[in-house]
């Protein structure tokens, strides 16, 4: 009878127990990160009686968490992956209204500037026409200057986001490992609660860095970070922090810092919010900050060298109209050498908007590309003699370098916020061309002299008069304003220039024995538009890529550039959202708690409860009557 009746107590407290737990999955049917309980029971060994194996009723076994491994993980990349493009798509869109906006965009005020040298060359002697030339120069450079200062100000606020993005870090790390110590303490079945609280916090960390984990034998996970940089040992958590570039100093990188050393984590991170930043601010920012630059870089130098080629009201040639900010260079904190680097713009159609890492290691120097660690090929040795030499920059290093010395080359880097106007008089815009080329009245043939086109506006002879005289039809000689040979017998075919002094003249026709062209200087106040006209035509006049791309064509391939990826990040958002969301549900599927579920659980195990009591009570009837009869 007391087999009897400890049968039905067994299943009694069974009974209670599976509610106690299907009661505490509908208590935290709401609690973030709650993986549903299930209490798994196992018969007691029956005995044998009289030959008959009896069974002995039920135990608990133990007490399971509900969930899948493999959905699990897959939602904790699934939340990286959306939280980098949360990131990289919020900087995107605002990077695209900042350069995409037409009331402020670059392209706009070239559109100004060149507009304003149109209307100069229409109207050549107007002063009122070449202040206004002068006002939209200067709005140009400050158009540079505050797009240059908006994307600064959005570098600087990644950086500032990274400091906050290693802040949340450190402190979900630092929850994992306190639930590691708690869990390896409780032995090997510890509470639940805290191995659900453990894995809310690792997907709370997976939306700031990609990680992954490795469980271990006591009941602790190992987590890392990135490509296997370890962020939780047991029941000790390293520290996330930003420290300033050895090579620049007004940018942070991201890294582990302990016993005194940095593990640099900037390019290992491709995941969470910190992956975003830091794949925008290398990917978008930097080459856009540095697309602004080579625009500025060849309108001022573009402009100044047209500019050059002309001549003012004085009757002066032109000088720069624009100041260009030279390159920027800076020394590693770390280098141990004496050297020291000088930067200068060789050609500036060439430069390319990036930016350049100068190594030494030992015996030679080698250029590369900072975003991608390529090798750009240079030519030269960095000697003042044999200057290092790669698109478009000539950098010559004095001093003594050594091994593992490092310069950071940034020569767009301060174009934008620099470019100024250098004229500041209107009558000094050089707006006329300096010489004009006519055929003498006597000439007997129908040969006429075009434009003198400037060479070389640095030749102190350029604008000394000179005479052509065709001594046949394939022959000419140069002579002086005072009738002094200049050359001797020069060769002439139709269709060559004729050049000397710095500039170069065609002669369209065939002349005569005897004909002769004069090349001379307009002098001053000439009313001559020719070369506002060139400056005007600069706009569409192929510059970059050998000429394949103008300086308006720069431009709006920026504010392209920058749309393309701002909307190719929403898509991307929106897609890693839908992957997101259905993660969520897969692991809701396995881990979450159905309350019509539960409700069905509850009702079952409260009939085995009340069945259980059953038992329990006949039992002890029976036993009662057994006395009652024994008496």
């Amino acid at each position: 009878m007391s087999g009897f009746i400890g049968t039905g107590l067994t299943g009694l407290l069974a009974a209670q127990r599976a509610l106690q737990v299907t009661g505490n999955n509908i208590a935290n049917a709401n609690t973030e990160g709650y993986v549903r309980q299930r209490i798994d029971l196992a018969a007691i060994p029956s005995s044998s009686r009289s030959g008959v194996a009896i069974g002995q009723g039920v135990r608990v076994a133990g007490i399971e968490r509900v969930f899948d491994q493999l959905l699990t993980d897959q939602l904790r990349d699934a939340t990286a992956a959306t939280g980098r493009s949360t990131a990289y798509n919020d900087l995107a869109v605002r990077l695209d209204r900042v350069l995409g906006d037409p009331e402020r965009s670059i392209a706009t005020s070239l559109r100004s500037f060149f507009a304003a040298a149109d209307a100069v060359g229409r109207d050549p002697t107007s002063i009122a026409g070449r202040q206004q030339l002068l006002l939209e120069a200067g709005a140009l450079g400050d158009r540079f200057a505050g797009l240059d200062n908006q994307l600064g100000t959005l570098a600087r606020e990644i950086d500032a986001r990274l400091g906050q993005a290693a802040s949340t870090v450190n402190r979900l790390t630092s929850g994992i490992a306190e639930l590691n110590t708690r869990i390896v303490a409780a032995g090997g079945s510890p509470p639940a609660e805290l191995v659900d609280q453990r894995e809310e916090l690792l997907r709370q960390l997976a939306g700031q860095v990609d990680v992954t984990t490795s469980p271990q034998a006591d009941g602790s996970i190992t987590v890392f970070a990135g490509s296997g940089q370890t962020l939780v040992i047991g029941p000790r958590a390293r520290e996330l922090t930003v420290a300033s570039d050895p090579l620049q100093g007004d940018r942070l990188r991201i890294g582990i810092r302990e016993q005194g050393g940095f593990e640099d984590l900037t390019g290992k991170i491709g995941g969470g919010a910190i992956g975003g930043m830091l794949a925008f601010r290398r990917d978008v920012l930097d080459p856009a900050r540095a697309q602004l630059g080579q625009v500025a870089l060849g309108v001022g130098a573009a402009v100044n060298e047209q500019h050059r080629q002309g001549l003012d009201l004085n009757g002066e040639l032109g000088g720069d109209f624009f100041r260009i900010a030279p390159p920027g260079i800076s020394a590693s904190t770390g280098n141990t050498g004496t050297a020291t680097v000088a930067v200068a713009i060789a050609v500036p159609a060439a430069v390319a908007a990036r930016e350049y890492e100068l190594r030494f290691n030992g015996s030679a120097w080698t250029l590369y590309d900072r975003a991608t660690s390529a090798v750009i090929p240079a030519t030269g040795s960095g000697t003042a003699a044999d200057p290092l030499q790669a698109e478009g920059l000539s950098l010559t290093v004095s001093g003594t370098a050594a091994a593992g010395d490092r310069f950071l080359v940034r020569p767009l880097g301060n174009v934008a916020a620099g470019l100024r106007p250098a004229v500041t008089d209107p009558a000094r815009i050089a707006a006329a061309s300096p010489l004009a080329a006519a055929a003498a009245g006597a000439n007997l043939s129908n040969a006429t002299a075009g434009r003198p086109v400037v060479t070389d506006a640095a030749d102190p002879a350029l604008l000394a008069p000179v005479e052509i005289r065709f001594e046949s039809a394939g022959s000419y000689r140069l002579w002086s304003a005072a009738g002094v040979a200049l050359t001797g017998p020069q060769a002439w075919t139709a269709g060559d220039a004729i050049s000397f002094n710095g500039w170069s003249v065609a002669i369209d026709g065939t002349p005569a024995a005897a004909d002769r062209f004069s090349v001379r200087p307009l002098g001053s106040g000439s009313g001559d538009n020719g070369n506002a006209a060139a400056l005007a035509g600069l706009a569409d006049r192929g510059y970059f890529r050998g000429g394949a791309q103008s300086l308006t064509d720069l431009g709006a391939d920026l504010v392209g550039t920058v749309g393309a990826v701002a909307a190719r990040a929403a898509g991307d958002l929106e897609a890693r959202q839908v992957i997101l969301s259905q993660a969520t549900l897969d692991v809701e599927s396995v881990s979450g708690v159905n309350l019509e579920e539960e409700a069905a659980t509850l009702l079952r195990f409260q009939q085995a409860y009340q069945a259980a009591t059953k038992v329990v009570a006949i039992g002890d009837e029976l036993f009662q009557t057994l006395l009652m009869a024994i008496r």
